[in-house]
């Protein structure tokens, strides 16, 4: 959990280019630094122990490892930082893996980039986020 007043930043990671361009520029325009931005999963882990964000979003599905593998990682390896998962996939054994491995967040790509920053915000203060498309599945 982060410090009150504390800057929550962010490392977002996406085997898309636009993506990642895309979730960092709405973070930014809400006050939410961005840390890192990583193109595969490698890299994710990388800059998630190089520089401790808040959060880690990633990409359920990216080359080297996958979002989940690197969340089972992070839990491990840099604590603090809560992981946001961020797919296309929705659905139930998908979600119960993510959680299973230490995410705290959960959104599908479908949804506006507003609930993005919500996730984070969320995340970031220690609670847990799970696109209302499927909090139906808990």
């Amino acid at each position: 959990m982060r410090e009150r007043g504390a800057l929550t930043s962010v490392v977002v990671a996406d085997d898309h280019p636009a993506v990642v361009e895309a979730v960092a520029d709405v973070l930014t325009e809400h006050g939410i630094e961005v840390a890192g931005r990583a193109r595969d999963g490698d890299d994710a882990l990388e800059q998630i122990e190089l520089r401790k964000p808040s959060v880690a979003i990633l990409d359920l599905r990216m080359p080297g490892q996958s979002g989940i593998a690197v969340a089972r990682l992070v839990a491990r390896s840099a604590p603090d930082t809560s992981v946001i998962l961020y797919t296309a996939f929705g659905d139930r054994a998908l979600l119960t893996e993510a959680l299973d491995a230490g995410a705290r967040g959960f959104v599908l790509k479908e949804a506006p980039l507003a609930e993005v920053v919500r996730a984070v915000e969320l995340v970031a203060s220690g609670r847990t986020y799970v696109d209302p498309v499927l909090a139906g599945v808990l």
